[in-house]
């Protein structure tokens, strides 16, 4: 879910919790409206916090890595990168 999906997520939900509290009674539409826009939300966080956690797995990795020594550093950069590129896609 892109940003412009997720703010278009909360507006829903804005939207049924008015309608919920603007109704004289219980509107059982808007109650079910709002627990499955509620689980979409909830969806949307657990898959970012996967994705935080994956990346600070790879931020793990890669702060220990050292260069060689005796290397150039062009050969040092590029070792790096393949680091880092490898840490982020191991994580998959």
């Amino acid at each position: 879910m892109n940003d412009k999906q997720f703010r278009v997520l909360l507006n829903r939900c804005e939207r049924l919790l008015e309608r919920y509290y603007d109704a004289d009674g219980i509107d059982v539409d808007a109650a079910n409206a709002i627990a499955g826009a509620l689980r979409k939300l909830i969806g949307v966080a657990e898959k970012q916090q996967e994705t935080i956690e994956r990346y600070e797995r790879a931020l793990k990795q890669i702060a220990t890595w050292s260069p060689s020594l005796g290397g150039s550093f062009v050969n040092s950069v590029k070792a790096f990168q393949q680091t880092a590129i490898e840490a982020l896609e191991g994580e998959k």
